[in-house]
Protein backbone atom coordinates (compact mmCIF):
# COMPACT_ATOMS: atom_id res chain seq x y z
CA UNK A 1 0.00 0.00 0.00
CA UNK A 2 1.10 3.16 -0.90
CA UNK A 3 1.66 6.30 1.38
CA UNK A 4 -1.18 7.97 0.03
CA UNK A 5 -3.69 4.91 -0.10
CA UNK A 6 -2.36 4.93 4.18
CA UNK A 7 -3.39 8.21 4.41
CA UNK A 8 -6.66 7.78 2.95
CA UNK A 9 -7.51 4.82 4.97
CA UNK A 10 -6.39 6.28 8.42
CA UNK A 11 -8.67 9.33 7.22
CA UNK A 12 -11.52 7.40 6.46
CA UNK A 13 -10.81 4.96 9.72
CA UNK A 14 -10.98 8.59 11.70
CA UNK A 15 -14.43 9.94 10.14
CA UNK A 16 -15.74 6.79 10.50
CA UNK A 17 -14.86 6.74 14.42
CA UNK A 18 -16.24 10.33 14.56
CA UNK A 19 -19.51 8.98 13.28
CA UNK A 20 -19.43 5.88 15.82
CA UNK A 21 -19.15 7.77 18.84
CA UNK A 22 -21.50 11.08 17.22
CA UNK A 23 -24.52 8.43 16.76
CA UNK A 24 -25.55 8.30 20.40
CA UNK A 25 -25.46 11.80 20.89
CA UNK A 26 -27.68 12.68 17.79
CA UNK A 27 -30.85 13.63 20.19
CA UNK A 28 -28.26 16.62 22.06
CA UNK A 29 -28.09 18.12 18.04
CA UNK A 30 -29.96 21.38 17.36
CA UNK A 31 -31.22 21.94 14.29
CA UNK A 32 -27.97 24.06 12.90
CA UNK A 33 -25.55 21.16 14.14
CA UNK A 34 -27.50 18.23 12.80
CA UNK A 35 -27.36 19.99 9.15
CA UNK A 36 -23.83 20.72 9.62
CA UNK A 37 -22.84 17.47 10.27
CA UNK A 38 -24.55 16.08 7.05
CA UNK A 39 -23.12 18.98 4.42
CA UNK A 40 -19.73 18.04 6.38
CA UNK A 41 -19.93 14.46 5.80
CA UNK A 42 -21.36 15.66 1.87
CA UNK A 43 -18.14 17.51 1.58
CA UNK A 44 -15.75 14.69 2.77
CA UNK A 45 -17.73 12.07 0.35
CA UNK A 46 -18.35 10.26 3.12
CA UNK A 47 -20.57 7.25 2.31
CA UNK A 48 -22.71 5.90 5.82
CA UNK A 49 -26.18 4.77 4.83
CA UNK A 50 -27.04 4.03 8.72
CA UNK A 51 -25.69 7.20 10.30
CA UNK A 52 -27.26 9.78 8.20
CA UNK A 53 -30.56 7.61 8.44
CA UNK A 54 -30.08 7.86 12.04
CA UNK A 55 -29.73 12.26 10.86
CA UNK A 56 -32.79 11.65 9.06
CA UNK A 57 -34.92 9.94 12.02
CA UNK A 58 -33.27 12.87 14.38
CA UNK A 59 -34.68 15.45 12.22
CA UNK A 60 -37.74 14.33 12.22
CA UNK A 61 -38.33 14.00 15.84
CA UNK A 62 -36.91 16.91 16.63
CA UNK A 63 -39.08 18.67 14.75
CA UNK A 64 -36.24 21.05 12.78
CA UNK A 65 -36.79 24.57 11.92
CA UNK A 66 -37.57 24.82 8.30
CA UNK A 67 -34.57 26.59 7.01
CA UNK A 68 -32.37 23.66 9.20
CA UNK A 69 -34.35 20.83 7.07
CA UNK A 70 -33.75 22.56 3.90
CA UNK A 71 -29.82 22.76 4.25
CA UNK A 72 -30.36 18.89 5.57
CA UNK A 73 -32.58 17.94 2.54
CA UNK A 74 -30.12 19.19 -0.29
CA UNK A 75 -27.10 17.75 1.92
CA UNK A 76 -28.34 14.17 2.08
CA UNK A 77 -28.90 13.40 -1.38
CA UNK A 78 -25.83 15.12 -3.42
CA UNK A 79 -23.51 12.81 -1.86
CA UNK A 80 -25.32 9.73 -1.66
CA UNK A 81 -26.59 7.95 -5.24
CA UNK A 82 -28.98 6.08 -3.01
CA UNK A 83 -32.29 7.70 -1.61
CA UNK A 84 -32.68 6.98 2.13
CA UNK A 85 -36.42 6.65 2.18
CA UNK A 86 -38.87 8.81 0.23
CA UNK A 87 -40.84 8.90 3.59
CA UNK A 88 -38.06 11.62 4.93
CA UNK A 89 -38.67 13.98 2.34
CA UNK A 90 -42.59 13.73 2.55
CA UNK A 91 -42.51 13.78 6.33
CA UNK A 92 -40.53 17.48 5.94
CA UNK A 93 -42.53 18.80 3.01
CA UNK A 94 -45.55 20.53 5.66
CA UNK A 95 -42.35 21.89 7.79
CA UNK A 96 -40.80 23.80 4.62
CA UNK A 97 -44.28 25.14 2.99
CA UNK A 98 -44.84 26.10 7.27
CA UNK A 99 -42.58 28.52 6.65
CA UNK A 100 -44.00 31.95 5.14
CA UNK A 101 -40.66 33.68 4.82
CA UNK A 102 -38.80 30.94 2.91
CA UNK A 103 -35.40 32.43 1.25
CA UNK A 104 -34.43 31.45 -2.62
CA UNK A 105 -32.14 29.38 -1.17
CA UNK A 106 -33.53 27.41 0.73
CA UNK A 107 -36.51 26.21 -1.65
CA UNK A 108 -33.36 25.85 -4.62
CA UNK A 109 -31.73 23.52 -1.75
CA UNK A 110 -34.88 21.55 -1.50
CA UNK A 111 -34.92 21.44 -5.06
CA UNK A 112 -31.36 20.34 -5.33
CA UNK A 113 -31.77 17.40 -2.85
CA UNK A 114 -34.93 16.13 -4.59
CA UNK A 115 -33.35 16.18 -8.37
CA UNK A 116 -30.36 13.80 -6.57
CA UNK A 117 -33.22 11.56 -5.45
CA UNK A 118 -35.39 11.56 -8.55
CA UNK A 119 -38.52 12.70 -6.68
CA UNK A 120 -41.29 15.01 -6.87
CA UNK A 121 -43.30 14.68 -3.68
CA UNK A 122 -46.82 16.45 -3.69
CA UNK A 123 -45.34 19.42 -1.48
CA UNK A 124 -42.81 20.08 -4.12
CA UNK A 125 -45.18 21.56 -7.32
CA UNK A 126 -45.89 24.06 -4.72
CA UNK A 127 -42.84 25.22 -4.21
CA UNK A 128 -42.01 25.03 -7.65
CA UNK A 129 -45.45 26.32 -9.39
CA UNK A 130 -45.78 29.17 -6.03
CA UNK A 131 -42.96 30.18 -4.19
CA UNK A 132 -40.39 29.69 -6.95
CA UNK A 133 -42.19 32.82 -9.11
CA UNK A 134 -42.36 34.85 -6.08
CA UNK A 135 -38.77 34.50 -4.99
CA UNK A 136 -37.39 34.61 -8.28
CA UNK A 137 -39.02 39.01 -8.41
CA UNK A 138 -37.39 41.22 -8.73
CA UNK A 139 -36.18 40.58 -12.27
CA UNK A 140 -31.97 40.57 -11.65
CA UNK A 141 -29.10 38.48 -11.85
CA UNK A 142 -26.51 37.72 -9.68
CA UNK A 143 -23.38 34.73 -10.08
CA UNK A 144 -25.33 33.49 -7.00
CA UNK A 145 -28.62 33.91 -7.74
CA UNK A 146 -28.21 32.26 -10.90
CA UNK A 147 -26.45 29.00 -9.45
CA UNK A 148 -29.63 28.52 -7.43
CA UNK A 149 -31.64 28.98 -10.01
CA UNK A 150 -29.45 26.18 -12.28
CA UNK A 151 -30.39 23.96 -9.13
CA UNK A 152 -34.26 24.07 -9.74
CA UNK A 153 -33.67 24.24 -13.78
CA UNK A 154 -32.07 20.64 -13.34
CA UNK A 155 -35.19 19.81 -11.16
CA UNK A 156 -37.06 20.80 -14.17
CA UNK A 157 -35.49 18.95 -16.27
CA UNK A 158 -35.41 15.85 -14.25
CA UNK A 159 -39.20 16.02 -13.66
CA UNK A 160 -39.93 16.51 -17.59
CA UNK A 161 -37.24 13.25 -18.19
CA UNK A 162 -39.25 11.07 -15.47
CA UNK A 163 -42.57 12.64 -16.98
CA UNK A 164 -43.30 13.92 -13.56
CA UNK A 165 -44.84 16.87 -14.48
CA UNK A 166 -48.92 17.42 -14.85
CA UNK A 167 -50.17 18.44 -18.45
CA UNK A 168 -51.62 21.10 -16.82
CA UNK A 169 -48.05 22.18 -15.68
CA UNK A 170 -45.90 21.74 -18.55
CA UNK A 171 -48.72 23.36 -21.01
CA UNK A 172 -49.46 26.56 -18.77
CA UNK A 173 -47.72 30.14 -19.36
CA UNK A 174 -46.32 30.63 -16.33
CA UNK A 175 -44.15 27.31 -16.02
CA UNK A 176 -42.89 28.28 -19.43
CA UNK A 177 -41.64 31.86 -17.82
CA UNK A 178 -40.09 30.19 -14.96
CA UNK A 179 -38.46 27.83 -17.11
CA UNK A 180 -36.30 30.10 -19.80
CA UNK A 181 -35.48 32.43 -17.33
CA UNK A 182 -34.14 29.22 -14.73
CA UNK A 183 -32.36 28.04 -18.09
CA UNK A 184 -30.46 31.53 -18.80
CA UNK A 185 -29.42 31.48 -15.43
CA UNK A 186 -28.39 27.81 -15.87
CA UNK A 187 -26.10 28.69 -18.97
CA UNK A 188 -24.95 31.42 -17.12
CA UNK A 189 -23.69 29.62 -14.15
CA UNK A 190 -22.24 26.46 -15.15
CA UNK A 191 -19.59 28.97 -17.66
CA UNK A 192 -16.88 27.32 -20.11
CA UNK A 193 -15.37 23.56 -19.44
CA UNK A 194 -11.86 23.45 -18.52
CA UNK A 195 -9.76 20.69 -19.65
CA UNK A 196 -7.36 19.09 -17.97
CA UNK A 197 -4.10 17.16 -18.41
CA UNK A 198 -5.72 14.00 -17.88
CA UNK A 199 -8.73 14.70 -19.92
CA UNK A 200 -6.31 15.45 -23.10
CA UNK A 201 -4.52 12.18 -22.46
CA UNK A 202 -7.64 10.67 -22.81
CA UNK A 203 -8.77 12.04 -25.95
CA UNK A 204 -5.48 11.08 -27.97
CA UNK A 205 -5.94 7.44 -26.93
CA UNK A 206 -9.67 7.83 -27.67
CA UNK A 207 -9.19 9.18 -31.14
CA UNK A 208 -7.32 6.82 -32.34
CA UNK A 209 -9.64 3.31 -31.31
CA UNK A 210 -11.63 1.76 -34.32
CA UNK A 211 -14.32 3.44 -35.05
CA UNK A 212 -13.75 6.68 -32.91
CA UNK A 213 -11.01 9.45 -35.00
CA UNK A 214 -14.80 11.50 -35.07
CA UNK A 215 -14.28 11.81 -31.09
CA UNK A 216 -15.05 15.38 -29.81
CA UNK A 217 -13.74 16.96 -26.73
CA UNK A 218 -16.75 18.94 -24.82
CA UNK A 219 -19.27 17.90 -26.65
CA UNK A 220 -22.40 19.55 -26.51
CA UNK A 221 -25.74 18.02 -26.34
CA UNK A 222 -28.64 18.80 -29.37
CA UNK A 223 -30.44 21.38 -27.03
CA UNK A 224 -26.84 23.31 -25.66
CA UNK A 225 -27.54 22.85 -21.99
CA UNK A 226 -24.76 19.94 -20.82
CA UNK A 227 -21.16 19.38 -22.98
CA UNK A 228 -19.87 15.96 -22.05
CA UNK A 229 -15.66 15.33 -21.80
CA UNK A 230 -15.76 13.16 -24.99
CA UNK A 231 -18.28 12.67 -27.32
CA UNK A 232 -17.98 9.28 -30.23
CA UNK A 233 -20.87 8.46 -32.34
CA UNK A 234 -20.14 4.58 -33.44
CA UNK A 235 -22.42 2.46 -35.28
CA UNK A 236 -22.94 -0.90 -33.49
CA UNK A 237 -23.08 -4.05 -35.66
CA UNK A 238 -24.60 -6.20 -36.63
CA UNK A 239 -28.12 -4.03 -36.58
CA UNK A 240 -26.10 -0.57 -37.87
CA UNK A 241 -27.23 1.53 -35.49
CA UNK A 242 -25.77 4.63 -34.13
CA UNK A 243 -24.79 4.52 -30.30
CA UNK A 244 -23.51 7.48 -29.06
CA UNK A 245 -21.13 7.79 -26.17
CA UNK A 246 -20.39 10.00 -23.59
CA UNK A 247 -16.87 9.44 -22.07
CA UNK A 248 -16.79 11.32 -18.92
CA UNK A 249 -12.94 11.62 -17.29
CA UNK A 250 -13.94 10.96 -13.87
CA UNK A 251 -11.45 12.25 -10.86
CA UNK A 252 -12.00 11.18 -7.14
CA UNK A 253 -14.51 13.77 -6.73
CA UNK A 254 -17.12 12.11 -8.44
CA UNK A 255 -16.99 9.29 -6.34
CA UNK A 256 -17.21 8.75 -2.52
CA UNK A 257 -14.17 8.71 -0.75
CA UNK A 258 -15.09 5.95 1.22
CA UNK A 259 -16.74 3.91 -1.41
CA UNK A 260 -14.71 4.74 -5.09
CA UNK A 261 -16.73 2.42 -7.14
CA UNK A 262 -19.97 4.49 -5.92
CA UNK A 263 -20.96 7.67 -8.33
CA UNK A 264 -21.82 10.49 -6.46
CA UNK A 265 -25.76 11.84 -6.26
CA UNK A 266 -24.27 14.65 -8.25
CA UNK A 267 -22.68 12.70 -11.00
CA UNK A 268 -25.06 10.21 -11.38
CA UNK A 269 -27.65 13.13 -11.60
CA UNK A 270 -25.73 14.64 -14.64
CA UNK A 271 -25.46 10.92 -16.05
CA UNK A 272 -29.34 10.89 -15.94
CA UNK A 273 -29.57 14.19 -17.46
CA UNK A 274 -27.02 13.34 -20.48
CA UNK A 275 -28.64 9.48 -21.21
CA UNK A 276 -32.40 11.18 -21.35
CA UNK A 277 -30.48 13.23 -24.55
CA UNK A 278 -29.89 10.34 -26.04
CA UNK A 279 -25.92 9.53 -24.93
CA UNK A 280 -24.91 6.41 -22.88
CA UNK A 281 -22.13 7.58 -20.92
CA UNK A 282 -18.91 6.04 -20.33
CA UNK A 283 -17.44 6.60 -16.72
CA UNK A 284 -13.26 6.47 -16.59
CA UNK A 285 -12.24 6.19 -13.62
CA UNK A 286 -8.85 8.61 -13.75
CA UNK A 287 -8.22 9.20 -9.83
CA UNK A 288 -4.63 7.84 -8.14
CA UNK A 289 -5.57 4.99 -7.50
CA UNK A 290 -7.65 3.84 -10.40
CA UNK A 291 -6.81 1.42 -12.77
CA UNK A 292 -6.31 3.95 -15.44
CA UNK A 293 -3.38 5.49 -13.05
CA UNK A 294 -1.49 2.11 -13.53
CA UNK A 295 -1.60 2.08 -16.99
CA UNK A 296 2.00 3.51 -17.91
CA UNK A 297 2.14 2.99 -21.90
CA UNK A 298 -0.40 3.47 -24.91
CA UNK A 299 -1.09 0.17 -26.01
CA UNK A 300 -2.13 -0.68 -22.56
CA UNK A 301 -4.52 2.48 -22.22
CA UNK A 302 -5.81 1.37 -25.75
CA UNK A 303 -6.94 -1.81 -24.81
CA UNK A 304 -8.21 -0.70 -21.79
CA UNK A 305 -10.77 1.84 -23.04
CA UNK A 306 -11.64 -0.54 -25.93
CA UNK A 307 -12.82 -3.09 -23.34
CA UNK A 308 -14.60 -0.58 -21.61
CA UNK A 309 -16.56 1.07 -24.94
CA UNK A 310 -17.06 -2.63 -25.84
CA UNK A 311 -19.08 -3.46 -22.72
CA UNK A 312 -21.38 -0.30 -22.76
CA UNK A 313 -21.89 -0.82 -26.52
CA UNK A 314 -22.51 -4.73 -25.69
CA UNK A 315 -25.71 -3.39 -23.11
CA UNK A 316 -26.64 -0.89 -25.89
CA UNK A 317 -26.98 -3.54 -28.63
CA UNK A 318 -28.96 -6.22 -25.77
CA UNK A 319 -31.22 -3.52 -25.01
Amino acid sequence: MGAGQARDCNAEAFVSKLLSAAEPKLPEFNAQCLANTVWALAALRHHDDGFIGSVARQALLSKLEARAVSQSSSSLFPAWGTMIDAAFYNSIGSQLLSCQDLGLQEVCNAFHGLAMAGLHPPWASELLMDRLPALMLPIGSSKQMDTLLGQAFRYMLMLEARGLLSSGCLNSHAYHQMRERCCLAWIDAKGIPIMSRRHREVFEVVRQLPGCSGAVCEQQTVDGLFSMDIGVELLSSPVKNIVRLAIEVDGPSHFMSNRPDMATGETRLRNYLLEARGWRVVSLRVGTHAPWAKLVDFESREAFLKELIGKVVDVVEES
